[in-house]
């Protein structure tokens, strides 16, 4: 081997052997532990242990101590006088980088050759403005600035094409120009407390599926960016106070977590969801001006649970009698002041399903409470043509009521009085369940009872008068 090349060996090998960086978590609290780092550490340039700097002792207000470092797993930069990120010229690549309350913190400059980082936390550093210094920044999984209510400008981030999650809450942002590039976001968008109008940065997202949380955005009034979207994991829209309609889901089919939509003022109806046809969680509340749900009707399933509450104009339910209630866990319809009826097909299942919890109270009379509208359900008018007749037998009854289905085994029967109240109640074991009921009646009062049956082909009813 020539010399040369053995002395360039004997370089590298003498110093990547003389390299010290910590080996446990390590606390910068003053201007000294920082100028000091190289000393203590020489020739640390990958630093694969945690890495914090905390303003404890005496102002710190530059980080050129840490400039030998090349790559890092975790740097957490607190409570500090630094205006840049001088210091960090030399870092290529962290997995998690943390800014927290520096509140001198101008931009990002220091960081032009990062391009690789997974978690970005950026965290109420009030003076930030800009994202400058990240131009560079085109790898990264989390992006997360809360609270800098001084930043109004992203447009350093333009080489960004993809992330898995994005959250951008309580900044100055008029605008999220910078993220125009992104072509896919594979986990949540999150925007909250920003002043954008329009979300049309996002027109180059492919096939996004991801949860989109849009909550207190007060000026927001345009979501017509997302007419692609056919799918998606959760969709919240809450506080937005400005929009009315939501022009651009009219291809939404299918939410499989969380549909939320609350603290609308202006909301007036949800035709644009003409197409939606399943969600996990239907949740609709606190909409000062949403007279129906007018735009449901194609809404067939619910996995979890149904919350209507707190609509004070709310007058009509019935885009929800298409629900199938089958798996569903609680249906709650809640202070809907002026909502007098609710005994639509959907509501009516819920409440003679015993597996599905449900709540109704603090609504206009005659959607009141759970016996009030099961009264109603069953005084309604024929049944739907896929459940079977039902028979009872002799009316007027004196001692005993049979029941039958027609050829179709009976698994339960609950017998209500006037009130809607449960009086009476009987289950059969699958493998036991009858062709025919008998129910001894000697004991009612006189009067009108309803009768809900469970079959194997759904839930009827009938009334009977005991004489």
């Amino acid at each position: 081997m020539k010399p040369f090349l053995i002395g360039l060996v004997l370089s590298v090998v003498t110093m990547t052997a003389n390299a010290q960086c910590p080996t446990e978590p390590l606390v910068l609290e003053s201007q000294a532990d920082i100028d000091n780092f190289s000393i203590n550490y020489p020739n640390c340039s990958n630093l694969s242990t945690p890495l914090y700097i905390d303003e404890v002792d005496g102002v710190i207000n530059n980080l050129s101590g840490l400039n030998a470092i090349e790559s890092a797993y975790l740097i957490k930069i607190q409570n500090t006088h630094i205006e840049h990120l001088y210091g960090l010229e030399n870092l290529i690549f962290i997995q998690e980088l943390w800014l927290n309350s520096n509140y001198n913190l101008i931009d990002f400059a220091g960081l032009e050759l990062i391009s690789n980082i997974e978690l970005l936390n950026v965290i109420d550093n009030t003076a930030l403005e800009s994202a400058d210094g990240l131009g560079s920044l085109s790898q990264i999984s989390q992006l997360n600035f809360f609270d800098n209510s001084s930043l109004t400008d992203l447009t350093a981030l333009s080489q960004i094409t993809q992330l898995n999650g994005l959250r951008i809450a309580g900044n100055n942002l008029t605008t999220l120009d910078g993220l125009n590039n992104l072509v896919a976001v594979v986990g949540e968008i999150f925007v909250s407390n920003e002043q954008v109008i329009n979300l049309n940065v996002f027109s180059g997202l492919n096939n996004l599926t991801a949860s989109l949380f849009l909550w207190n955005n007060p000026v927001l009034t345009d979501v017509s960016v997302f007419q692609e979207v056919t799918q998606l994991q959760d969709l919240v829209i809450v506080g937005c106070n400005q929009i009315q309609g939501f022009q651009g889901f009219e291809n939404l089919a299918e939410v499989e977590g969380i549909f939320r939509l609350g603290f609308n003022p202006q909301m007036t109806d949800l035709t644009a969801f003409g197409n939606l046809t399943a969600v996990g969680s239907l949740d609709i509340y606190e909409n000062d001006n949403l007279l129906s749900l007018d735009g449901l009707e194609g809404l067939i399933e619910v996995t979890e649970a149904v919350y209507l509450m707190d609509n004070p104009n709310l007058v009509d339910i019935d885009a929800l009698q298409n629900l199938n209630p089958q798996g569903l866990d609680q249906v709650v319809i809640s202070r809907n002041t002026s909502l007098s009826i609710c005994d639509n097909d959907f509501v009516c299942q819920v409440i003679f399903d015993p597996e599905i919890s449900e709540e109704i109270q603090g609504n206009a009379n005659g959607c009141n409470s759970v016996p009030q509208v099961a009264a109603r359900c069953i005084l309604a008018g024929p049944q739907a043509d896929f459940l079977p007749i039902l028979d009872l037998w002799p009316s007027p009854a004196n001692q005993r009521l049979n029941i039958s289905a027609r050829g179709i085994h009976l698994r339960a029967v609950d017998v209500y009085n006037i009130q809607g109240e449960l009086i009476d109640s009987v289950s059969y074991l699958e493998d036991q369940s009858p062709l025919q009921s008998e129910i001894n009646v000697s004991a009612y009062t006189s009067g009108l009872y309803f009768v809900s049956v469970s079959t194997d082909s759904g839930l009827v009813q009938s009334k009977f008068i005991k004489r």
